[in-house]
């Protein structure tokens, strides 16, 4: 059976005058062995708390995945979940290792709850949730399988998990793999959610990106004649701005300009010091900027801040380590950065970088969990790379560079579910990713929203694939976690609106001299006494 969330969005609302409460198994693992919990979700009229209560406690706070599975949930149904509270539960015999496990049945749960569908209850599902809806990997698989056979008729896993290992075990229960919440709902529920699907026109798209590509490219020509040398990575740009792929061949000139001015400075090391001072000065006037936004507008606002904070941060440690390489890849990221700033056109609203804290400051939590999930299975390589982007967010947020941390922990993310991916079959991960993605894009394209970065790091993926494996299944799935980017930057404490406007109420408040104010206090007593 089919449903629309269109159909579904206008009784929504009328289903919860009264408490709804539902639940489902879930699976553990506690001391190496797989044991069954009970998750249940009471949803309440309320202010969109989520709250969790757990017996007994679960090694790993489960905290950020039930917020995150209530976001998502209402997001597919288009629910303003501000209006109500959720309370999970769960209950189990032993210690749970690993919350996060328990996302994406989480969802599920909220999914039936807020579509008045009762879910099967002899399905067992294991899995995380990431904001971009998909269904992330987890570890004990096996030990889970185990204890589920005995409760459940299926069992579904994360897409790519059902390994030979995981086959051999396979018995009455069936295994089932699943990409997304979508998939899971339609197992739980036999109902299918269909996501209206819109023609994506990108021309306005690769006209701003096309316009960003010239400017990066002919300034990496500049740098191959100052480092007397061709480059390949520039010929390679050149083909790909012929394919009409300009986010590729803009990637390339960046590179290349990294690649040639290293040859420069490492050939003129008496220069280094004013070159630095020169980088210093640019990032220095480019901070100064007034940056003004449009809702269309605002992606390109995080992705030039980015850009030169990540040139900053470049610049500095390459000093600091005398990494010539690291220096000139400052360079680079300011070019990026000017090029950026272009396409952003004058907006309403003035930006404010301070509404995106807590934005950023839950990036990073989750990103805290995710780590700490795979550390569970593995350490080093990856997780602790993770690890080191969450502790450098943590750093800049407390500096007020709350777009910088909140990309950070989203590339922190991707390290540590990579971390816990399947990769025996590379191209069995992209595609699924690849499939993600478009799923995603056509969800908010029909919303009138188009993710910039989501589009354009899943073309550079595309362009990678031939070249790094590796690289290109990084970029799509950063690429997923950054189509969630409107979701997470559109709810802010303050809107930009309210800010200009107490702004200008202010200036003009402060313009009206004291005496005529005090006249005014004056008058408005004498009204109220009835004298006037």
């Amino acid at each position: 059976m089919k449903l629309s969330r269109f159909v579904l969005t206008i009784p929504l609302f009328l289903c919860f005058v009264f408490s709804s409460e539902d639940w489902i198994y879930i699976v553990g693992v506690h001391n190496g062995k797989g044991i069954i919990a009970n998750l249940s979700l009471k949803i309440l009229p309320g202010n969109g708390n989520v709250y969790i209560s757990t017996s007994p406690l679960t090694k790993v706070d489960t905290q950020a995945s039930a917020r995150v599975a209530v976001r998502v949930a209402c997001e597919i149904f288009n629910v303003n979940c501000s209006r109500y509270d959720f309370l999970f539960r769960i209950e189990g015999r032993g210690e749970i290792v690993g919350g996060p496990s328990a996302g994406a049945a989480m969802t599920v749960l909220a999914m039936g709850l807020l579509s008045n569908t009762t879910l099967r209850k002899d399905i067992i599902m294991t899995g995380t949730i990431n904001p971009d809806w998909s269904i992330g990997p987890v570890g004990g698989i096996k030990e889970k399988y185990l204890a589920a056979k005995e409760y459940a008729s299926l069992f579904l896993i994360p897409y790519g998990e059902k390994t030979e290992e995981i086959e051999s075990i396979e018995e009455k229960t069936k295994i089932i793999e699943v990409k997304d919440a979508l998939d899971a709902y339609k197992y739980f529920t036999e109902r299918e959610i269909q996501i209206k699907i819109q023609k994506i026109n990108l021309t306005q798209i690769n006209n701003l990106i096309k316009k960003a590509e010239v400017m990066v490219c002919k300034k990496a020509k500049s740098f191959e004649y100052l480092a007397k040398k061709p480059s390949d990575l520039l010929k390679k740009a050149r083909e790909l701005e012929k394919k009409g792929k300009y986010y590729s061949a803009a990637s390339y000139c960046v590179r290349a300009i990294k690649e040639l001015y290293t040859k420069y400075l490492e050939e003129n090391i008496e220069n280094i010091e004013n070159e630095v001072q020169e980088m210093r000065n640019e990032i220095k006037n480019l901070s100064k900027k007034r940056l003004t936004y449009d809702p269309n507008s605002l992606e390109l606002v995080f992705i030039f801040l980015d850009r030169l904070y990540e040139a900053n941060e470049s610049l500095n440690e390459g000093v600091e380590s005398r990494d010539i390489e690291k220096i000139a890849g400052a360079k680079a990221r300011i070019i990026s950065a000017e090029a950026w700033l272009s396409l952003i056109p004058p907006g309403k609203w003035v930006f404010d970088e301070d509404q995106y804290i807590g934005c950023s400051r839950d990036a990073i939590e989750r990103a805290e969990i995710g780590v700490i999930y795979a550390s569970t299975y593995y350490t080093g390589g990856p997780v602790a790379e993770a690890k080191s982007k969450i502790e450098k967010a943590r750093e800049l947020l407390e500096r007020g560079k709350a777009v910088r941390a909140l990309f950070l922990s989203k590339e922190a993310e991707v390290l540590s579910e990579l971390a816990l991916e399947n990769l025996e079959d590379k191209e069995k991960v992209f595609e699924k990713y690849q499939e993600l993605l478009d799923k995603r894009i056509r969800f908010y394209v029909s919303q009138n929203y188009y993710p910039i970065l989501a589009l354009l790091y899943k073309e550079y993926s595309s362009v990678l694939w031939e070249e790094d494996k590796n690289a290109a299944i990084y970029f799509a799935k950063l690429a997923l976690k950054m189509s969630s980017l409107p979701s997470e930057i559109k709810h802010t404490k303050l809107s930009p609106k309210i800010i200009e406007v107490r702004k200008e109420t202010a200036k003009k408040l402060l313009t009206i001299p004291l005496a005529l104010l005090l006249f005014l206090c004056f008058l408005g007593v004498l009204i109220y006494l009835g004298k006037i």
